[in-house]
């Protein structure tokens, strides 16, 4: 499946095996993205078990329910790969160390629902907003969510930009992304490279693994700047504009 963006709809998803609070959440997610630039679908999946048939390319974040038959944490872990910013739910606070495991953006708490979707406000704003990035490839504009993009390469006058199916090429520096804030979430590990947060699938010491397999090393020189910075977006503090 191809899990680029080709358009402008973004959907947050609700899973979630209690409907009364999906639903809750749902009338409390559409107040919040009412005034978006683009068309924003706020989808409660009535079927858990079969959850991998709402997941597609036009998903902007997951709020995921931790406790449910099928466990939340099981469906994370068998989704990593398609990149989507997670926001578990739970009844019980204890479970966001757990939680963190699977490097969720946020944590919300049920019994404070209003006051913890007020903190990802401005995140959820940003998001819906600056979700694409456009280029032209053959002629032909593409749309791609930011949040696809796996990790971008420096080649001399040329930038490649690697998601899961597709290789993109653009005549651009690093800079140019650097200072993009739809790329605020991107960590440069190395010279040549900024790599997206959600694309990590593991950090070990000098070394990062992609979702897609690639490894990339962290140069000695950046080492602090880089875990600084990559734990600084694991404990929630990206969600400040």
């Amino acid at each position: 499946m191809n899990y680029d963006r080709v358009n402008d709809e973004s959907t947050i998803l609700i899973i979630d095996d209690q409907p009364e609070f999906a639903q809750l959440l749902k009338t409390k997610l559409l107040e919040i993205t009412k005034s978006a630039p683009c068309k924003v679908s706020i989808v409660p999946a009535d079927n858990i078990k079969n959850y991998q048939e709402y997941l597609d390319s036009t998903i902007l974040t997951l709020f995921l329910d931790i406790e449910m038959p099928v466990s939340g944490f099981e469906i994370a872990k068998n989704i990593t790969k398609l990149n989507i910013p997670l926001i578990f739910i739970s009844n019980h606070d204890i479970l966001v160390f757990d939680a963190l495991l699977y490097q969720p953006f946020y944590f919300i708490r049920k019994k404070y629902l209003d006051d913890d979707l007020a903190k990802i406000t401005g995140w959820l704003t940003h998001k819906i907003t600056n979700s694409t990035y456009q280029l032209t490839e053959n002629s032909t504009t593409i749309a791609i969510n930011t949040n696809d993009i796996l990790y971008i390469q420096s080649n001399g006058n040329y930038v490649e930009i690697y998601t899961q199916s597709h290789v993109y090429t653009e005549r651009k520096t690093l800079q140019n992304f650097i200072s993009d804030e739809r790329f605020k979430q991107f960590l440069m590990p190395a010279r040549g490279y900024l790599v997206n947060y959600h694309s990590i699938a593991q950090v070990n010491k000098d070394v990062l693994l992609i979702n897609n397999g690639v490894q990339i090393f962290i140069s000695k020189k950046r080492l602090k700047t880089f875990y600084e910075a990559y734990y600084q977006l694991l404990g929630g503090e990206f969600n400040e504009l």
